[in-house]
């Protein structure tokens, strides 16, 4: 998979260990303790999973049905379950420049809170 071998080559050094091949989704464990699952369709559908040290998940994803957010379908789940506009990926970019701004987020900030 030419994502997995990308993402070995360009950020393998905040990476824990090598992305896991996982039956439809890549499994990324970065530097800070967060896990990434990544599973990407195409570059219009896509979801993008974490979670935190402290084991609170969220995600971004463009599964329709939220309506009144207004970066389009891609948004963010919370971990208190609210749902809010991305501020992190685009649909339509490669899916390799999605990947690389939510992995420098989560580095810095797994919660986002800076993103709110």
């Amino acid at each position: 998979m030419a994502l997995r071998e990308a993402l070995a080559a360009e950020v393998g050094g905040r990476l824990a260990t090598p992305p896991e091949l996982r039956q439809d989704a890549l499994l990324l464990r970065l530097t800070n303790g967060v896990e990434l699952t990544v599973s990407c369709a195409s570059p219009l559908d896509y979801s993008l999973r974490w979670r935190t040290p402290d084991g609170l998940e969220l995600g971004i994803d463009t599964a329709p049905g939220h309506r009144g957010i207004a970066s389009g379908p891609q948004h963010l789940h919370r971990p208190d379950g609210r749902v809010v506009d991305d501020p992190l990926t685009r649909p339509g970019l490669p899916p390799w420049e999605n990947l690389q701004a939510v992995i420098a987020a989560l580095l810095g900030d797994p919660l986002l809170t800076d993103q709110s």
